[in-house]
């Protein structure tokens, strides 16, 4: 038999990852599992085409990046109707965020990743990169990539109930 104990969802507060985190709520509910919720706070890159500023006050726009991200993490993850799992959140610091998103996974025996994509491709994707693929490619469980609404028809499992034909 299939066992999940342990679900991880990748935010960035953005569309897509409002979409995962919907996925990954319902089915850490539906396996019983531990919902883990992951924000990576990406500090300067070493492929950055824009100087960075270092000193203290780059690293206090990071600690009140992070401390942000808690809070927004807090406020995600809140449920007042005692539906949701069990979740733990967790912020890190990272140039790579595909990596570290391996890395938690790894580290916390994560049996599958639900994470947001864009969608991006051309010149996009190269410039920008896809965390997406590379979480894929190197993760150490099945990923699941929940495309972004506007680009898909995909709705979320908690909110197909609602939808009428």
């Amino acid at each position: 038999m299939l066992t999940v104990k342990h679900i991880l969802v990748r935010t960035d507060f953005s569309g897509p990852s409002a979409v995962a985190f919907a996925y990954g709520r319902e089915l850490a509910n539906r396996f019983g599992s531990t919902l883990h919720v992951l924000h990576v706070a990406q500090s300067d890159s070493p492929y950055s085409f824009v100087p960075s500023k270092r000193g203290s006050e780059d690293s206090d726009h990071w600690v009140n990046t992070e401390d942000d991200a808690r809070r927004q993490l807090e406020a995600l993850v809140l449920d007042p109707d005692d539906t949701a799992p069990a979740t733990v959140t967790a912020v890190v610091s990272a140039t790579s965020p595909g990596l570290a998103i391996v890395e938690y996974a790894k580290a916390h025996r994560v049996d599958a990743i639900v994470m947001g994509t864009h969608g991006r491709g051309g010149v996009t994707r190269l410039l920008m990169g896809s965390v997406a693929e590379l979480v894929v490619r190197l993760a150490p469980c099945p990923v699941l990539a929940v495309k972004s609404p506007e680009r898909s028809s995909a709705i979320p499992p908690s909110s197909a109930s609602t939808v009428r034909a």
